[in-house]
């Protein structure tokens, strides 16, 4: 019996995301987290000795988690002499992948998470996914089902596996290398309990209680004029300034296995 090869061809390109824990210690939470007091023993405002993410962190662990495609829904087959493109996608959006459940699990442990995206590849890259259908020679769109995962950064859905007649299809992104991501289209989210917040210098006098959202960046310019920063904007309590080129200096210097240089 012959056994023919279906092929579905996705246009777009790769998300690789990471997940970085970082936590300080408890002792170094509470002393940033003091308040001044005056001679008279009241309290004044919260004290200006601030940790920093690059030194004073207790540990560091970062991790690649999973890869997925974002496309335009350009989705293309080939069966044998038949080729097309697909009308009616079958979508199955995953409630549980590795990618979730490794963010899930890193938000629930202490300390602060940062989920990073970065995108790889031109636009409209062809990723081939294939599959063996014995004899059968009519491609049944219906049979195909394309697992996607909605990512918490933009809340889209990005394509994670596809399956036809309920049996995965191999290819895709696997056994792809990766060079430079593409510039300006880096994404993350960080996440982060109050307490790190204020020993950051993030939430004085605000709850900054969870989420800082990639999406919420605005830009202003610095009180000199010279450097623009970003704002976040906090799902419940407002904004708060964080400078992009601080979080960004963070992912870079600590790469796996890597502890930052000394100061002089």
């Amino acid at each position: 019996m012959s056994s023919n090869v279906l092929k579905v061809k996705i246009a777009g390109q790769r998300i690789r995301y990471q997940v970085s824990k970082v936590t300080f210690n408890e002792n170094d939470l509470l002393k940033a987290n003091a308040w001044r007091w005056d001679d008279k023993k009241n309290a004044l405002y919260p004290n200006d000795n601030k940790l920093d993410i690059l030194r004073d962190y207790e540990t560091f662990d970062c991790a690649d988690i999973g890869v997925a495609i974002r496309t335009d829904g350009e989705i293309f087959y080939e069966l044998g002499d038949a080729k097309g493109k697909i009308q009616n996608h079958n979508v199955l959006s995953a409630l549980t992948h590795p990618i979730l459940n490794a963010i899930d699990d890193a938000n629930e442990r202490e300390g602060l998470t940062l989920v990073s995206a970065d995108v790889f590849d031109n636009e409209n890259t062809i990723y081939e996914y294939i599959i063996e259908v014995g004899d059968r020679d009519t491609f049944d769109e219906t049979l195909l089902e394309i697992i996607t995962i909605n990512d918490p950064i933009t809340n889209e859905e990005y394509i994670v596996e596809l399956r036809y007649d309920g049996k995965k299809m191999i290819g895709g992104t696997d056994g792809l290398s990766f060079r430079e991501p593409a510039s300006d289209k880096s994404m993350f989210i960080l996440n982060m309990p109050k307490d790190y917040a204020d020993a950051l210098g993030l939430g004085e006098n605000r709850k900054q209680d969870n989420i800082l959202r990639f999406a919420d960046f605005i830009n202003e310019n610095w009180t000199d004029g010279k450097k623009q920063v970003h704002k976040v904007k906090s799902v419940k309590d407002g904004y708060v300034k964080l400078r992009e080129d601080y979080i960004h200096s963070f992912i870079n210097e600590h790469e796996r296995d890597q502890e930052p240089e000394e100061e002089e």
